[in-house]
């Protein structure tokens, strides 16, 4: 019964999100959730069927339930098993990290089908493992001196797409060996690449952007940028909707933008809703929700707020 009522919860998802989303999204500026994280939020991800967001800063991962909001704060090392929280397993997902001055940390992409975690930063390998089995399957050599800023992997084509600090995006694929896997290098960028994302579908592009807000466009195996956007200086972070044709980039400077796949911005935030007007902080995170046209925000001064493109879409 219960995984027929999950099944049915997430078709139900899935049927009512797109079509919102084919209708098209003219405006995505409605705080929706707003609280004070325990630390700065680095990392957030939705719950893809659920109402809950995980956010990872420095010391905690918590998870919010953003429909009810009341302001509790929940914490486990195991969301799975909520009676009995434990950590389930460690290893170390990567070793002799390189001193840098200005380091990525560790980076990482998860493919949900096969179970596989892909992992780069301040090294010169991506790395990547059997979770079910707990061990390394293959190191990849990135081929640069440079830190990996960004992962972005394609089961369907076995393709990985790395951001580097030196501002080039490099493309692998992993069915080769791992003096022939590199197969393209960009270097259009001119500064640390922020997001390398690898779209899903067949055909799918590669979407990057650097720190100087120009967003490319690249066909996996040609050999130049097919299209480019200029957004916001001093950009931080940046998500593509997977459903919808958005992305959203933050800024050190304290806003959001919103742009449509032309281009255009379709909203622009700066202040929090029920604040006094109070300036939202240098964005540190952000995040679209798989399939609603929800964006979770996460910034410097600690809080997270979600917007969405009305208040009772749902």
């Amino acid at each position: 019964m219960e995984r027929q009522w999950r099944f049915l919860r997430n078709a139900r998802v899935r049927r009512q999100s797109q079509r919102i989303t084919h209708r098209g999204i003219a405006r995505l500026d409605d705080q929706i959730f707003i609280n004070r994280n325990p630390g700065v939020p680095s990392v957030v991800k939705f719950h893809p069927f659920n109402a809950c967001i995980a956010v990872a800063d420095k010391d905690s991962i918590c998870f919010w339930d953003w429909e009810k909001n009341d302001g509790a704060l929940r914490i486990w090392k195991n969301f799975a098993d909520q009676r009995n929280p434990e950590m389930v397993t460690a290893w170390q997902g990567l070793s002799d990290m390189l001193p840098t001055t200005r380091g990525a940390g560790m980076v990482v992409d998860w493919e949900q089908d096969t179970g596989l975690l892909m992992t780069s930063g301040d090294v010169r390998v991506i790395r990547i493992w059997d979770t079910e089995r707990e061990m390394k399957v293959q190191d990849i050599p990135t081929g640069a001196d440079s830190c990996v800023t960004s992962l972005s992997c394609d089961s369907q084509r076995s393709l990985i797409v790395a951001g580097l600090g030196d501002g080039s995006v490099r493309v692998y694929d992993r069915r080769m060996g791992p003096n022939e896997c590199r197969i393209m290098t960009y270097r259009e960028h001119g500064a640390w690449v922020v997001k390398a994302h690898l779209q899903k579908q067949t055909g799918g592009h590669i979407i990057s952007v650097s720190v100087n807000g120009d967003v490319r466009f690249f066909e996996p195996r040609a050999p130049d940028s097919v299209n480019v956007l200029q957004t916001v200086k001093g950009l931080t972070a940046l998500d593509i909707h997977p459903q919808a044709n958005l992305f959203a980039c933050g800024s050190m400077n304290q806003f959001i933008a919103v742009y449509n796949a032309n281009g255009d911005v379709i909203s622009n935030i700066k202040y929090y809703d029920g604040f006094m007007g109070q300036r939202i902080g240098a964005i540190s995170c952000l995040a679209f929700h798989p399939h609603w046209p929800h964006l979770a925000v996460g910034s410097n001064d600690y809080y997270m707020s979600i917007y969405s493109a009305e208040k009772r879409l749902r």
